[in-house]
């Protein structure tokens, strides 16, 4: 049913926080009597783009989730909320937990403003809560956190560009470039990660050249 991809540097922390979620989701699906998850860790890669590439190479399914390693996804639920939303919008290509509805020209989705940002989760190892905008339905946005965005198309990242960060913007804006709808479901994850420690800006200008006219 679907395939998960997660760039890999640090196999304690996948097992520690990652694995036990998608471990609860595949007994589900195996109780259902539904195919398991296909869980591809992909290591050793040179940037995120080239890494998830890789990963879409190796998936069994069509509906293909990027997650990163640091998330507990908690609850099963958020399977057959991805699932539902899929099926019964097909207008959409992208879906995540969070995002905003006004991408910044910085290309930072978290930046705009509060009034715009949608969605909510648990952050840091102290699980605080943060509610940007909460939805209680699958709600159209510009642009979603790379922490876990799902796709059920065939749409590939652009291998050209350097780092690990700044995946959600480009790959959101590829969607939209595409014509296919970006939407956030109402599901909260916990991500142990923040926006707080991201290192981003060394990486704008191989954005900004790529985008800036169009």
């Amino acid at each position: 049913m679907l395939s998960i991809i997660i760039c890999c540097n640090d196999k304690e922390q996948y097992n520690e926080f990652c694995y036990p979620a998608l471990y609860r989701t595949d007994q589900l699906l195996r109780m259902l009597g539904q195919d398991p998850l296909d869980i591809q860790l992909i290591y050793n890669v040179e940037t995120i783009f080239k890494g998830n590439n890789e990963g879409i190479e190796k998936a069994k399914y069509p509906i293909k989730v990027f997650m990163h390693q640091d998330v507990n996804l908690l609850q099963t639920t958020w399977l057959m909320k991805i699932v539902k939303a899929f099926a019964e919008n097909p207008e959409y290509g992208l879906l995540g937990f969070c995002g905003t509805k006004k991408l910044p020209a910085r290309g930072f989705w978290w930046e705009e403003g509060k009034e715009h940002l949608i969605g909510e989760l648990y952050s840091g190892k102290e699980r605080a809560p943060w509610v940007f905008n909460r939805v209680t339905e699958l709600t159209e946005a510009e642009c979603i956190d790379s922490y876990f965005m799902v796709t059920n198309r065939d749409v590939l990242f652009d291998p050209s560009l350097p780092g690990f960060h700044l995946v959600d913007m480009d790959y959101s804006r590829t969607f939209s470039s595409l014509g296919y709808k970006i939407g956030v479901v109402p599901h909260k994850a916990w991500h142990i990660g923040t926006i707080r420690d991201q290192d981003t800006t060394k990486y704008l200008e191989a954005h900004y050249e790529k985008w800036e006219k169009k």
